[in-house]
């Protein structure tokens, strides 16, 4: 009777023990589990940190990357207007040589009777023609200047655009990234 007695208490005291390191082993595997979440989530936290601060750094070389090209915009469209204003000045001063031309021709024809002057003129014309030649051509080296100004003026814009559309996205990254840090 004793030994049933004491099996039985040992039988109970066992259960006991047993149960009692069933949930010492499942607090165990919890308590560890929430570690290995907070550890995981300590290591999301860190990358999404990181990732922000090299996003942050970009968005400002973008910044700077826009503030050059802003300013090369503004210079192209200075020297395309420059070059503008040079064109008109030009034009300008072949609407008044044509005038002169126009006047030197009838001296030619009033002293074509002299020989002598007849000599003089057609240098005179020869120079005038020279001179005449020389604006054309600084015309059309006006014209060039004109279009790459206009041209290098495009693609700064292009450029900037570009920059600030990447700006937009790495913003958008960042408020992403800022919201999931937010969440964890």
């Amino acid at each position: 009777m004793y030994i049933k007695k004491a099996i039985l208490a040992s039988v109970i005291l066992s259960t006991f023990i047993l149960d009692d390191c069933q949930s010492s082993s499942i607090q165990t595997i919890n308590l560890s589990t929430q570690y290995k979440n907070k550890e995981r989530s300590s290591k999301n936290k860190q990358k999404i940190e990181k990732e922000i601060i090299a996003i942050t750094s970009k968005i400002e070389e973008i910044k700077k990357d826009i503030k050059i090209k802003n300013k090369e915009a503004e210079i192209a469209a200075i020297a395309e207007k420059e070059v503008t204003n040079k064109d008109t000045k030009i034009k300008k001063e072949n609407t008044s040589d044509l005038y002169q031309q126009d006047i030197l021709q009838k001296i030619i024809e009033v002293k074509n009777s002299e020989e002598s002057e007849v000599k003089k003129s057609k240098s005179e014309t020869i120079n005038t023609g020279i001179l005449l030649k020389d604006k054309i051509e600084a015309a059309e080296k006006n014209e060039k200047d004109e279009k790459e100004a206009k041209s290098k003026a495009d693609k700064a814009r292009k450029q900037a655009e570009n920059l600030s559309n990447k700006l937009n996205k790495l913003k958008l990254k960042l408020q992403n990234l800022n919201k999931e840090l937010k969440n964890l």
